[in-house]
């Protein structure tokens, strides 16, 4: 792959974090109480991920083998697993909403998955 590619392929990907790093910060969860346990000020504790179906596009296989995704073995093409905002779902969820619609503008088909742990 030519470094301009690479150059692009990084800019795309490095500007939809950022996206998703702020939607996630702007959001202020809810508390969580479990009887017994101290309050967890992040809320809900979750995953998040961000999907594109068409992992043969080349952008796809650069974040595959630049370890910035994985194959999705589940719902087909790959992922993008939100591993910031410690455990909370919502900012994860929020993350993911954002960076997937950054990705969805840029003509990537993009969906967000969240689960609660």
């Amino acid at each position: 792959m030519n470094s301009q590619k690479y150059n692009e392929f990084h800019a795309l990907y490095t500007e939809a974090q950022r996206v998703g790093w702020e939607a996630g910060r702007a959001i202020t969860p809810r508390p969580m109480k479990v009887e017994g346990w101290p309050v967890v000020a992040d809320g809900l504790c979750g995953f998040a991920s961000v999907n594109i179906r068409d992992g043969r596009k080349p952008f796809c296989k650069w974040l595959v083998a630049s370890g910035l995704a994985s194959k999705d073995t589940y719902h087909g093409g790959i992922s993008i697993w939100i591993s910031d905002h410690n455990q909370s779902y919502e900012r994860k969820g929020a993350h993911a909403k954002a960076m997937a619609a950054y990705l969805r503008e840029h003509g990537y088909t993009a969906y967000v998955y969240t689960e609660l742990d």
